[in-house]
This record gives C-alpha cells, sequence and structure tokens, in this order.
C-alpha cells in the first residue's frame, strides 16, 4: 500500500497527508519512476478535494511517498502546472525531483586532483557543495568501496555542478552506484558503491502465466567493436629544453641586424633588410616587382655571370643577382658594401637609385637612370624592429611564393570551412611543388604526434614566442625527420610531403588552446605568407627562458599503441569481422602511459567483449503472495517464448498510484558474447526451420493429394469415359497446382539433406551456447 505525505518547507516537522486510499484521500493520476543511476522524479495529479491542490511552491514543498512503512522517496516541488479540462474540471499538476537533485544546486570550482582516492576526490567535492548550500541540503560521505586503477589517477574540473562533476569524474570513469539517503534528524547521506542490489534467484520471478503482462526483448548488435582503437592516458605536458635556433633580437647589432642572403632560397628577408637601411618603404606590390626582376636576371644567383653578350664581349660582363656590369655596379654602391657578387649588395645599390622601382619595372633588360640617394655608409638603426637575425623562408625553395587559391589561403576561404575560416596556409604539390619540406623559422620541437584532421604533424617553438605546426602532409610519423628537442633553423629540412599539401599554421598562444579556435577568426592563428614575406611582425622579442611547458587546457594526444604495433594504432577483430564486417570503435583506458600495457590491456578487452546488447521491457504484475520488485535487484525471466530463463537487473521502475500493481520494469541492457549472439540468432534460425519444416510436409501433401488427382485423370483418359464440362475444369485445376509446385520446389525450399545440414549446425551452436552459460 502506498501513501504520500506533503510538508510545505524542506525543514518542517508535521506533515499532511496527499494520498491514501485507506482515509479516501485519491489522486487523479500519479506516477513514481525510480531509478538506478539517475534523479528519481515523480509526478501527481490532483483535483480541487486534494490538500495539495495549490498548496505548492517550486522548491519548498516536499514529499515523501511511502510503500508500507518504508520510505522510498524524498523530493521537492519543481514544475506546477494548472489544467482545465473539457467538462469544466480544475486540476493541478505538480511534478517533484528526489533529494539527489540537492546536488545540483551548487557549483565546483576549477580543481586538478592528482592521485586522490575516489572517496577522497568525493569529500571534496561534497565539501564545496555544503559550503554553498543551507543545512538541509548538505550530505555527509559515508560508505565508499570503488577504488582506482592507478594511484596518480588525474582529474580537472571546470566549474561543472557538483552531480555534474560525480557523474563525469567517477560514475562515467569508475563505475559503481551512487545512493542517496534522506535523515529527518540529520544531515543526509551518500553511499559510493561497487554494487548495489539483491539476486532473487528463488522469489518474486518474473514469469509468464503467472505476473508477466507483456515482454519485448530486442537484440542490439550495433555497438559491437571489430576494430578497436585503445586510447590510453593523456600525453602529459613536458618541459622542452629551448635550443640556440638563432632567433634574437634585431637591436642595437653593430654593423648586422638582418638577412643578408637568401633563406632557404627565398631573398624576401634580404630585401626588406636592404630597404630598411636605405630607408625605402616597401608594399607587397614593389616586393613582388624585385623578386620577379630577380628571377629574371639571375634566377636567384648572387654569382652567375653572363659571358655571351655584348657586355661580356667588351669585356665587362654582368654579374650576380641584379646582373650588373663593374662599373655601374661601382657608381651605385654603397659605402662599405662594394662586392659585386654579393645580393644584399647589389640589392643597396638598387635602392641607391632613385628610380629604382621605375626602372626594374621596364620590360626587358634595365638600369639605373636616376641619381643616387645616398653617398655615404649606411648603418642599422639604433631603435628596436621587428625582423630578427633567423628570419623566415618558404617550405619549398622555388615555388613557396608562387600565388595561392583562396581556398589555400589564410583567413576568409570562401565558404569552404566552418565560419568560413583557414586557420593557415597549404602547400598544394601541384601548386607548390618541391621536396623536402624545410623550416619557415627556426624553433626548437616541442611536439611530434598524431591528431585527427591533423595527422600527423610537428610543431617547433621559436625564442621570438611563434608555434609553428606542419601538418597534413605526412602520411606516418617517419615522414618527419625531427624529433622532440631537436633545433631546427629557418632552411633546415625537417620532413618528406608524401600527400597532396602541407599545411603551416602559425601561432602565438599555447598550441593545444589554439587547436580549438581552428575555425575562430579572433587573431589566435596568424598568416604565415606574411610573417615570411615581412620578416615577422612588429613587437617581435627573443625570450631568454631555456625550457618550454605546454600549459593550455585544451585536447592532448593520448598514449596510442602504434608504436608497439607496427605503425597501426588499432587492432582488429577477425571473428567479430566475419559476423559483423569492420566497426571502427575507441576504447579508453586513461591510467595506462605505457604503450605495450595498452597493447595488453586493449587484448584483454577485446577476450571479453561482448557481441551484441539485449534491450528489455517488461510489464509485471506485484502480487501480493510475492514481494514488490526493487530497483537495483536482480529477477529471474521465466519465459521460453521470449529467451532463456535468466536473471534480469531492474534499473528501473515506474510506479502507477491508480494501478499500484502493475509495475512498468526497465531492465539493465545486458551484453552477450560473440558465443551468446549466436545462440540467441540459433532460436531464431531453429523456428525458422520448423516453419519450414512445416512448410515442407504440407506441401508434400498438397503433392500426394495432386498426384492423386493427376491419376484419377489418367484413369479416366484410359477408361475412354466422356468427361463433362465439370470434370475438365477440375482436371485441369489439378494439374495447375502441380505444376506450381513442382515449380516452386527448388525456389522456395531446401533439400532434405540442406535442411539436415542446417539442424545440426543449429544444435551445435545451443549446445556451446549452454556451455558458455556459467561465464
Amino acid at each position: 500500500m502506498y501513501r504520500i505525505i506533503a510538508y510545505d518547507e524542506p525543514t518542517a516537522k508535521n506533515g499532511y497527508t496527499v494520498f491514501d486510499p485507506r482515509i479516501n484521500l485519491h489522486l487523479l493520476a500519479g506516477k513514481l519512476t525510480l531509478k538506478e543511476q539517475d534523479i528519481n522524479d515523480l509526478s501527481l495529479t490532483v483535483n480541487q478535494s486534494n490538500p495539495l491542490f495549490d498548496n505548492v511552491r517550486p522548491m519548498h514543498t516536499h514529499v515523501e511517498v511511502y510503500e508500507d512503512n518504508d520510505l522510498i522517496f524524498r523530493g521537492r516541488a519543481i514544475k506546477p502546472q494548472r489544467e482545465m479540462n473539457s467538462n469544466g474540471a480544475f486540476s493541478r499538476e505538480y511534478t517533484f525531483e528526489s533529494i539527489e537533485a540537492y546536488l545540483l544546486d551548487s557549483i565546483q570550482r576549477f580543481y586538478v586532483a592528482v592521485g586522490q582516492s575516489p572517496k577522497e576526490f568525493l569529500q571534496t567535492l561534497i565539501d564545496v557543495h555544503n559550503d554553498q548550500v543551507p543545512d538541509y541540503k548538505k550530505f555527509d560521505v559515508k560508505n565508499v568501496d570503488v577504488d582506482n586503477s592507478t594511484d596518480n589517477e588525474y582529474r580537472q574540473i571546470d566549474y561543472p555542478n557538483t552531480r555534474d562533476a560525480i557523474k563525469e569524474h567517477l560514475l562515467e570513469r569508475l563505475g559503481g552506484y551512487l545512493t542517496v539517503h534522506y535523515n529527518k534528524d540529520g544531515r543526509n547521506t551518500l553511499d559510493y558503491t561497487k554494487t548495489i542490489g539483491t539476486d532473487h534467484k528463488n522469489d518474486t520471478p518474473i514469469e509468464i502465466g503467472v505476473n508477466m503482462e507483456s515482454a519485448k526483448l530486442l537484440i542490439d548488435p550495433t555497438k559491437v567493436i571489430t576494430r578497436v582503437i585503445p586510447l590510453g592516458a593523456q600525453i602529459k605536458s613536458q618541459d622542452v629544453e629551448l635550443g640556440d635556433d638563432n632567433t634574437t633580437n634585431w637591436e642595437n647589432i653593430p654593423g648586422g641586424g638582418g638577412a643578408t642572403t637568401a633563406i632557404n632560397g627565398d631573398w624576401t628577408p634580404a630585401i626588406n633588410h636592404a630597404a630598411q637601411l636605405m630607408g625605402v618603404t616597401l608594399d607587397q606590390n614593389s616586393l613582388n616587382t624585385i623578386l620577379r626582376r630577380i628571377q629574371q636576371e639571375s634566377g636567384g644567383s648572387e654569382t652567375v655571370q653572363n659571358n655571351w653578350d655584348s657586355n661580356a664581349a667588351a669585356g665587362t660582363p654582368s654579374i650576380g643577382l641584379l646582373q650588373y656590369i663593374q662599373p655601374t655596379f661601382n657608381y651605385w654602391a654603397v659605402q662599405g658594401h662594394t662586392n659585386i657578387r654579393s645580393g644584399f649588395d647589389q640589392l643597396l645599390a638598387m635602392f641607391n637609385d632613385s628610380n629604382w622601382l621605375r626602372d626594374i619595372s621596364r620590360p626587358g633588360g634595365w638600369g639605373p637612370t636616376g641619381t643616387r640617394r645616398v653617398n655615404g655608409p649606411v648603418s642599422e638603426p639604433s631603435q628596436t624592429v621587428s625582423t630578427t637575425q633567423n628570419t623566415w623562408g618558404w617550405p619549398f625553395p622555388g615555388s613557396g611564393d608562387r600565388p595561392f587559391s583562396q581556398a589555400q589561403s589564410f583567413g576568409y576561404d570562401g565558404g569552404y570551412r566552418i565560419n568560413s575560416f583557414h586557420d593557415g596556409l597549404d602547400f598544394g604539390s601541384n601548386t607548390h611543388p618541391g621536396n623536402p619540406i624545410h623550416a619557415i623559422h627556426g624553433g626548437t620541437v616541442i611536439i611530434k604526434s598524431y591528431m585527427n584532421g591533423l595527422g600527423n604533424y610537428m610543431v617547433t617553438h621559436s625564442k621570438d614566442g611563434y608555434n609553428i605546426v606542419y601538418q597534413e602532409a605526412f602520411s606516418s610519423p617517419g615522414n618527419i625527420w625531427k624529433n622532440v628537442g631537436d633545433v631546427v633553423k629557418t632552411g633546415d629540412e625537417i620532413g618528406q610531403r608524401t600527400t597532396d599539401h602541407l599545411h603551416v599554421g602559425v601561432t602565438k598562444a599555447d598550441f593545444y588552446a589554439a587547436v580549438r579556435k581552428s575555425f575562430t577568426n579572433d587573431g589566435t592563428w596568424l598568416d604565415p605568407a606574411k610573417l615570411i614575406r615581412e620578416g615577422g611582425q612588429e613587437g617581435d622579442k627573443t625570450s631568454s627562458s631555456t625550457k618550454y611547458t605546454n600549459s593550455g587546457d585544451g585536447p592532448k594526444p593520448r598514449v596510442t599503441i602504434a608504436s608497439v604495433n607496427e605503425g597501426r594504432d588499432y587492432i582488429d577483430v577477425p571473428e567479430l569481422q566475419k559476423e559483423f564486417d569492420i566497426i571502427n570503435g575507441k576504447i579508453e583506458f586513461n591510467d595506462i602511459e605505457d604503450p605495450s600495457q595498452l597493447f595488453e590491456a586493449a587484448k584483454a578487452w577485446i577476450k571479453s567483449q561482448n557481441a551484441a546488447s539485449f534491450s528489455w521491457e517488461i510489464s509485471a504484475l506485484e502480487l501480493p503472495n510475492f514481494k514488490h520488485f526493487k530497483v537495483a535487484d536482480r529477477y529471474m525471466f521465466v519465459n521460453p517464448y521470449v529467451a532463456n530463463p535468466q536473471l534480469l537487473r531492474v534499473v528501473e521502475k515506474q510506479i502507477d498510484f491508480i494501478n499500484p500493481h502493475k509495475s512498468e520494469l526497465t531492465i539493465s541492457p545486458q551484453d552477450v558474447s560473440l558465443s551468446g549472439y549466436q545462440v540467441e540468432q540459433s532460436r531464431t534460425i531453429d523456428q525458422r526451420l520448423q516453419l519450414l519444416n512445416r512448410q515442407v510436409r504440407r506441401q508434400g501433401t498438397v503433392i500426394v493429394n495432386n498426384g492423386n488427382a493427376l491419376g484419377d485423370v489418367q484413369q479416366v483418359i484410359t477408361s475412354g469415359g466422356t468427361a463433362d464440362t465439370q470434370r475438365y475444369d477440375q482436371i485441369n485445376f489439378h494439374l495447375k497446382n502441380l505444376q506450381t509446385a513442382v515449380d516452386d520446389l527448388p525456389q522456395k525450399y531446401v533439400s532434405i539433406e540442406d535442411y539436415n545440414k542446417l539442424k545440426k549446425a543449429v544444435e551445435e551452436l545451443q549446445q556451446k551456447g549452454s556451455d558458455n552459460s556459467g561465464n
């Protein structure tokens, strides 16, 4: 017998009865849903005669539900609903949630826990909760027997409510059950235990013909994994020693401080340096004009000499980057930079021409026509400037500065990606050919790993603060030639492009944090082409730090088995692939940091993996001579027409107060092994075989009957009798039936030999399932 007591306030001691059929207090409707792993809830619908009508305040009014003398629910009101039906009758519907929902009322603060036991971690969460709520919402932690699988369990929380923190970091990671107990004379309590519930092998069965109203079994093999990707612990941030990458400030450096030759085949940094010394401001168009002239005159060589034109015949061959002849170069050269075979000295001479841009823009050959701009020496600026000694270069010499399509370029991409934003620069193997890949800037390798979307990738960190990622170009880790801790300088060969493009991204943010903003144009990612062409950006400054630590809280790579499994980060399961084809899935082992241990753990998981999930829906009667069903308890299911007899766990129970003896039970999904799945399938096959056998027998009877009819026809023909129209029609009918039966035999039915083979296979599967039933 059920009864419900209400309280106007959560701390009230005296309540009033709102449902008890024994004293004629009824409900229009009422259902209580008890759940194993979630917050219980109650819905009540009352009319004007009920004390609860218009007497409920959300979060204040509390109710208790008793089953006989046992308290099975205590909770608070959350959702009132008012209604008038078509007959003019008024009603109120109220929803209540159990006191476990108190844990939703507090917010945890950012916290990192390392090495805490589950009980210690839970206690920490509850302490934070208790500091924020009134006394009636507080909890004491009592029984905890769940353990970590490692002593250095790492947990990080970021402002969730307390219930969600418990669910994510304990229940979902370690398993176990959270149980809340109400204490009217003190604090409520919490238990966190490995198991709850009781097995009922000999009492209170759920049995057809006794207390089972309906039962449904759904076999779901969609959760099976036939290609397992094991994932271990997140790879912890590690300090990386920063080496000398030649990246230093161009600040008060006498006689130097910028590129004076091509970097990785690119003259852009040296051009910028020369322009700065000569007081020339370059835009992109003028820079491109110089680069085209260099390509036309010398192909980028600062020592090439022309020995076949008229100048050569006159004894003054054109030499070097811009193909000056010696007398002309001598006139325009800047003091202290008089080496005709120095490309940098020729650039200074070019800028010394007041008409330099117009002169080099003419088609065909060129020559200076203006006046000298500088007659004395030039020196480096005394103030800090952006360019560094190490500067920047293209990853593919000779093709790096070729035009980029909109989809390849940094920034707005024309709508190809999320938010129409591209966070880097793509060098296609067709549009920007070449190999190997060269470093575009100096730095120390801080990451070499694999990430979905990036593929195999490498990140360098420069002393002037740039994190540069090279990604999507390497079909295997071996295509990256550098390792964590290696120092690279601009132009160094770092790997081999084996895909259709290289993506280069540059950021000054923590790399993992920047990955989270790959499709967000908020300044986190920088334009690589602009940095390469301009030699960095204003404000670049070297750091004196000798170590780098990835400190961001973004996604981090995890330990995989690739290093101990011939480069493959997955394990195939052939017997399951034969049954279900290839289905990829990941399995997480958050506490394993060693690839070999991860490999062994994954193989053990595969050995115990289940092939399918059985879901149940059961409606059962709670009879007077049986105990009531309880959530988390297991009961014998007895219905041979649906499944073999077995213990089933109740994970949810819905009590209808209008029909209190009828319970809707939700059964915990059962994961079954491949043999169990095949045995259950064999039940279906066996049923089909029995049906097929009956059909064969019936068809045999038809054939015999039709054969007898054919004999009658033959007798009529032999006797020479004359058949009337009725007999003739009957003969045709039997003949057509016989022909149809004969035609159907090879298409619809199996031979008796095939039938016996199939029956034998089914019996073997059933025997196998019986042998494994104890597992």
